[in-house]
């Protein structure tokens, strides 16, 4: 796909410039996906969505937001937003410039169950509000800032509608803007505001285990180039490591493991793909063994939380502060069990107080990061599954390529002993874990929460039933 540049984004294919006036545009943003989810309508109408705590940046959300209608107004389109939100986001300070700009509206979302929500609400009301839109005759285009494909389907059912449809989203997500452009939407790729370098790189070696480190500071680190992504995906593709779409880190990281390569710098991901390429030009892909769909690759990280100035300062950005404090990448071989072994690699399942397998595939899937990205690919258990159910789905998710392989680590001890110390509960915060186990029990009893057995259970499930934020998602249970 070859992308034409715009001003300071680029556009595929070129737009015709409007020849009398400007053009009414309905933009649908989904913020949702900038490290949580959100979405957005701008245009004559422009969606915008939020609402997963914590994980999703505001200031992110709120400057992409205006960099799309920025980008669309100097294509001569008159843009208007319409934010699509839980009520309580119009109080948020950082989303007040936004907010107070002209053609900017805010449709508060209530509609949630008594559990959280599922993840899907602002999706629903925004998908109505483009199909409302289609029989407006001032609505000219629809435009949607994403980065992923959960709204393709919509997208596409406009464009059959005989309506035309921007795609708006990030220069690094290629899969997204060719798989949209691939249905006949137009794609504008947004440059990204890169963090100040990146202090950290993670090594996944030979031996399929990984390692990471500091290092200096890496400013001069380039996106993968529209060519060199084509010719990976081209060559993955013919020895099966890539099918219709995926991730291209997923598929340099198993070519090369499967391949004996050696050791290979996995993070930031533009240098796999980079040494990777450079290898492919030295062989034809005759003299590599094909795929046979048995690997998973994984990233742990932490959430991404504490000061972004210090993680800037100290590893380049919070998302380099996540996969170095996770410990290193890994290489697993599929087999039954496939799942358990995830699950004890990430730390939610051992010997000792997190010995349950039901347990602990409650509490993988509870973790926001690893919920949202379940969700995302239609894997996320659902209450009539079983146990067998939930392995298979986890084991699935682990081997596809549609997910970068990043897994959230369980939380650390600190806030869920803090909590029992202040309901008198622990005598300190650095309790031993099966005193503050069976601290846990009893406050889960009190508040008429069920009893787990495992610590990281226990402890989610608490930490989630105090969560006052409205917008968090709901607790995910199966039998």
């Amino acid at each position: 796909m070859k992308i034409c540049k715009c001003g300071g984004a680029v556009l595929h294919p070129a737009p015709q410039a409007p020849s009398r006036g400007k053009v009414n545009e309905s933009i649908f943003l989904d913020v949702s996906a900038y490290g949580r989810r959100d979405a957005k309508e701008t245009g004559l109408p422009a969606i915008y969505r939020t609402h997963t705590p914590g994980v999703i940046s505001e200031t992110v959300v709120s400057d992409f937001a205006e960099e799309a209608i920025a980008a669309l107004e100097k294509l001569g389109h008159n843009v208007y937003t319409t934010i699509y939100a839980p009520k309580q986001r119009q109080n948020n300070k950082k989303w007040t410039k936004l907010l107070q700009k002209r053609n900017v509206v805010f449709r508060p979302v209530d509609r949630q169950r008594q559990d959280g929500w599922t993840g899907e609400e602002i999706d629903d009301e925004i998908i109505a509000a483009v199909r409302h839109l289609w029989s407006k005759k001032h609505v000219q285009f629809f435009a949607l800032l994403t980065r992923d494909n959960g709204y393709l389907n919509i997208i596409q059912d406009t464009l059959s509608q005989g309506h035309r449809v921007i795609v708006l989203a990030e220069e690094n997500c290629r899969t997204v803007l060719n798989r949209h452009a691939e249905v006949g939407a137009l794609v504008m790729a947004i440059q990204r505001e890169h963090d100040h370098g990146c202090r950290v790189q993670a090594v996944l070696h030979a031996d399929g285990s990984g390692s990471v480190r500091q290092c200096k500071l890496q400013e001069t680190l380039q996106e993968t180039s529209e060519h060199t992504a084509a010719a990976l995906m081209q060559f993955f593709q013919e020895l099966g490591y890539r099918q219709d779409s995926g991730y291209l880190v997923q598929s340099a990281t198993k070519f090369w493991f499967e391949n004996t390569m050696g050791d290979l710098t996995v993070f930031p991901q533009c240098l796999a793909l980079q040494t990777v390429y450079d290898a492919t030009l030295l062989h034809g892909s005759h003299s590599f063994k094909k795929y046979k769909n048995d690997l998973a690759f994984l990233s742990p990280v932490t959430s991404r939380s504490g000061s972004k100035v210090k993680a800037r300062a100290e590893y380049g950005s919070m998302s380099a502060k996540a996969v170095f404090c996770g410990g290193g990448p890994f290489m697993l071989r599929d087999s039954t069990e496939l799942t358990s072994e995830v699950l004890r690699r990430l730390g939610y399942l051992d010997a000792g107080l997190n010995s349950d397998m039901s347990e602990a595939m409650v509490a993988f899937v509870n973790r926001p990061d690893n919920k949202h990205v379940l969700r995302k690919r239609d894997m996320l258990p659902s209450k009539l599954d079983r146990r067998q159910d939930v392995d298979d789905k986890l084991r699935a998710a682990f081997l596809s390529n549609c997910t970068k392989g990043f897994w959230q680590l369980p939380a650390t001890d600190l806030e869920i002993h803090r909590l029992l110390h202040q309901q008198n509960l622990l005598t300190s915060t650095t309790a031993h874990r099966q005193v503050a186990l069976q601290a846990m029990q009893k406050y889960a009893e009190r508040e008429g929460l069920p009893v787990r057995k495992t610590y990281n259970l226990n402890a989610l499930q608490i930490m989630h039933h105090v969560n006052g934020n409205p917008t968090k998602t709901g607790w995910i249970d199966f039998q």
